[in-house]
């Protein structure tokens, strides 16, 4: 069970509607020229960068932004309590739950899902119509206890916690941590091998994986010793809802965590499975 690390006060970005980040994960974000608030968190980080920079080194270069920390956080919904737990059931044939009508840029702590990650702004990519994309690394998990609008710079703040996973985790787990583990990684690689086939299957309407992603992503998951790192990182390539994947964001404790992205995953392998 991961325990609280430190609490800290970060900028904050609220996801695009239908994005959720998981810790461990690259993921690229495109910002419409209709998020100013984005534009204003990327100043202040670009600010600290320069700052930090100097402080350390009276003739250093201008600091680097993947230095400086900042939250990211789903849009809440209206079928996950804040506690990450489903409100209302949904059948397996019905089609996703469509993201929250929120509006990112002017969301409020009560628009904000209360779990998100720890992440670091890995790149930036610019369109030259005023709109880019932002790649972002998520660090830990972060639960989100306050958060009010910096009227002078016009975006998100807040006060969140850390909650990082205990390295130890499996060895406190016993053997039924051991045994989901175990689990986790054979769904994971026959996921893997069929995706992989899939790509070599003419008109097949799945989207595969070439042969050296997959081998790669084998590799990946075999030499994986954290279960709560590598269910993070299976969460977000099985495919999931945008409310399956807040729970599993949500899920703090590792068993909880890797029992979740195992349904995901046997619900996908067995669909392919049946062709479906």
């Amino acid at each position: 069970m991961p325990r609280p690390t430190q609490t800290i006060t970060l900028p904050i970005h609220p996801l695009p509607p239908g994005a959720v980040l998981l810790p461990g994960v690259i993921q690229r974000i495109s910002v419409s020229s209709l998020r100013p608030d984005v534009a204003s968190l990327l100043a202040a980080v670009y600010t600290r960068a320069a700052a930090a920079s100097t402080s350390s080194s009276k003739s250093g270069p201008s600091g680097r932004i993947d230095t400086i920390p900042i939250a990211c956080l789903p849009l809440a919904s209206p079928l996950i309590n804040y506690k990450g737990q489903q409100l209302l059931l949904q059948k397996e044939d019905s089609p996703s739950t469509p993201p929250p009508k929120i509006d990112p840029s002017k969301a409020t702590k009560n628009d904000l899902f209360p779990y998100g990650v720890d992440a670091k702004i890995t790149g930036i990519e610019g369109r030259g119509t005023g709109e880019f994309t932002l790649l972002v690394e998520g660090i830990c998990r972060v639960k989100l206890e306050k958060a009010w609008t910096n009227t002078e710079r016009g975006f998100l703040e807040g006060r969140v916690i850390d909650l990082v996973d205990d390295a130890t985790e499996l060895e406190k787990g016993g053997v039924v941590l051991q045994e989901l583990f175990n689990h986790l990684k054979m769904l994971s690689r026959e996921l893997v091998a069929i995706l992989r086939l899939t790509a070599m299957l003419p008109r097949s309407g799945q989207q595969g994986l070439s042969p050296l992603l997959a081998r790669r992503l084998d590799l990946f998951i075999t030499r994986q010793k954290q279960p709560g790192a590598l269910a993070d990182f299976m969460a977000n390539i099985v495919e999931a809802s945008y409310e399956e994947k807040l729970m599993v964001l949500a899920a703090v404790e590792v068993k909880v965590r890797v029992q979740r992205v195992i349904d995901l995953l046997d619900r996908q392998v067995n669909g392919l499975k049946k062709g479906e």
